[in-house]
């Protein structure tokens, strides 16, 4: 398939291109989702370290709820222990 072999050059092309850079995000757009009923940007990332804090019942999991939904990632129980195993390695 031509379509195939077009997509296979771009994305070994985008590889060597960029291949020591790290992607980030700068910023969350949230509407409709969840707790988040109305239009809520979340801006300012670092490209390093972020922590989002707040009271109980104020939607924090819910925006990493909304980044792994938009990544196609299904299983957050696993994404929140790799955090966590992660963390520790700083910690110990």
């Amino acid at each position: 398939m031509i379509e195939i072999a077009l997509v296979e050059r771009l994305e070994s092309l985008l590889v060597s291109k960029f291949k020591n850079t790290k992607m980030y995000i700068t910023e969350v757009i949230i509407d409709g989702f969840k707790s988040y009923s109305s239009r809520t940007v979340v801006s300012g990332f670092d490209p390093h370290f972020n922590a989002i804090t707040g009271l109980n019942g104020s939607g924090k999991s819910n925006i990493l709820d909304a980044i792994c939904f938009v990544l196609g990632i299904t299983n957050l129980s696993q994404v929140k222990s790799s955090v966590i195993q992660y963390m520790r390695k700083f910690i110990n």
